[in-house]
């Protein structure tokens, strides 16, 4: 499979609003290949949004974290559709993957090991990462120091094995205005991700 290395740079602006606590807008320049995106957004509380732009010009999707109710929802404009993802849906999920496993184990308990294998096989193959060998966790390497506008960041080299795949220049939170209330908030929607991605596993799990 091939996999294409980028390095984004990186350049963020934030603002104080009445409206919102705080209001920042993200231009990425993807090198490798050559591409740019734009990411507008905003911090209400405990509340979170991104509206992504394709090219940074068209907008074509959104992403709203809701911590008030622990809730996310990913927006399609280009489909004009939304999909909620929340415990209870993730757990609706795992339940109808286990009876769905419990069916498969229960056809195939008279099967020969040759068939159970190629089966199974064929399952992986329609559901990636069910089972399969884990991919090596991505490892951060210092890389120095460098300014990109205003800010002064230290850059991360990013692998995945002997392969670099991106690089990051880093700025402290303390550096940014408002970048106190975007902290809290993102990392509340990343402990809210932990959970869902801990309840998925539990179905990827039952593939052995």
């Amino acid at each position: 499979m091939l996999k294409i290395i980028a390095v984004l740079i990186l350049i963020i602006s934030f603002t104080l609003s009445s409206v919102a606590d705080v209001i920042f807008e993200m231009d990425q320049k993807q090198i490798s290949p050559e591409a740019t995106h734009k990411t507008k957004g905003m911090v209400k509380g405990n509340n979170f949004k991104m509206d992504f732009y394709e090219s940074g010009e068209k907008l074509d999707g959104a992403m709203i974290y809701r911590g008030d109710k622990k809730e996310m929802i990913m927006v399609d404009h280009q489909d004009k559709s939304y999909v909620v993802l929340d415990q209870a849906t993730m757990n609706e999920l795992v339940g109808v993957m286990s009876e769905a496993m419990s069916q498969f184990e229960e056809s195939m308990k008279d099967a020969t090991p040759e068939e159970r294998a190629m089966m199974e096989k064929m399952m992986k193959d329609r559901m990636p990462g069910m089972g399969g060998d884990k991919e090596a966790e991505p490892v951060l390497k210092k890389a120095g120091t460098a300014k990109l506008g205003s800010y002064s960041c230290t850059n991360y080299d990013v692998y995945r094995g002997e392969e670099k795949i991106s690089q990051h220049c880093v700025a402290s939170w303390s550096s940014i205005e408002g970048g106190d209330e975007m902290q809290k908030v993102m990392l509340e929607m990343a402990e809210f991700m932990d959970q869902m991605a801990k309840s998925f596993s539990k179905s990827k799990g039952m593939m052995g």
